[in-house]
């Protein structure tokens, strides 16, 4: 089992060095070290080194709410809904590179990103019954009401 501190530290360590290899020019490398040294995810710190809007827009949606348990924040963060997206920066990046999942883009079929939201929302009483309600039937997807980052 990973403690806490070692999380913390490998997240305090991949941010440090992303931010001093970033005034160098050389964002890509910044985070490597900390992906050879994890299997884990990387954490929103490392993501906002290019998506610093959707992070801070993130963290401040309901979503984001580390007081909350429940949330995406304490359950893998970014992670969570985008997928493992140590490839993704492996790789340096952009559109559609390293099997990042973007449940808000219309790439994505509306039972993927739907099945995303009923992995947590699934015991809600109003989507005990998804799959047989009008919504579903017309190909709805959650986002296409719902904005996770606003």
């Amino acid at each position: 089992m990973v403690s806490r501190g070692t999380v913390a530290g490998a997240r305090i360590l991949a941010l440090a060095a992303s931010a001093i290899l970033l005034f160098t020019g050389n964002a890509f490398l910044a985070v490597q070290p900390a992906f050879a040294q994890s299997a884990a995810a990387p954490g929103p710190e490392v993501c906002a080194g290019c998506h610093e809007a959707q992070v801070k827009t993130f963290n401040a949606s309901k979503h984001g709410t580390k007081a909350d348990p429940r949330t995406p924040v304490n359950a893998g963060a970014c992670s969570t809904c985008h997928g493992n997206g140590t490839e993704h920066v492996k790789a340096g990046g952009g559109r559609g590179v390293g099997g990042v999942r973007n449940p808000g883009g219309k790439a994505m079929p509306a039972d993927e990103k739907n099945g995303l939201c009923l992995t947590c929302h699934q015991g809600d009483p109003q989507r005990l019954h998804w799959k047989d309600s009008v919504h579903a039937g017309r190909d709805l997807a959650c986002t296409s009401c719902h904005k996770l980052h606003t």
